[in-house]
């Protein structure tokens, strides 16, 4: 994927900031940065690696972003299913999750989406569906 957008959140702090938020039509780009030892334990499991929910929000909320940067403005959306594969472990480094439109409807949206690592390793992927409504 493409990068069009990033988000990136301090692991010590949760603070949230922007880094090059261009966007591109159904395509966005977040970043979670691990710094090695840095990483707060409410992210790692009791293996100390990163839990799995933390990729599969990012995903939900990259694929969520991509969905927004498609739709009307005042229309909504909201995740109506998401199968998630993880593919290997991490414990530090930056976590960037990618969100592709695959196709979009009026009232559903279809979208692909990657985690990475640092080393630009497959750390997880999914798919998803998001339904279009009006608030």
């Amino acid at each position: 994927f493409a990068g069009c957008g990033s988000m990136v959140i301090n692991a010590q702090t949760g603070a949230l900031g922007h880094v090059g938020v261009a966007l591109t039509w159904g395509l966005i780009v977040m970043a979670m940065i691990y710094a090695t030892g840095e990483a707060s334990g409410a992210h790692l499991n009791p293996n100390g690696v990163v839990h799995g929910a933390v990729p599969f929000t990012m995903m939900d909320t990259a694929m969520g972003g991509a969905v927004m940067n498609t739709v009307d403005d005042g229309r909504r959306c909201a995740t109506i299913e998401m199968q998630t594969r993880y593919h290997r472990p991490v414990a530090a480094g930056t976590l960037t999750a990618t969100a592709e439109v695959v196709t979009a409807g009026r009232r559903v949206v279809h979208l692909r989406a990657e985690t990475r690592d640092s080393d630009d390793r497959l750390v997880a992927s999914a798919t998803a569906s998001f339904a279009i409504f009006e608030p």
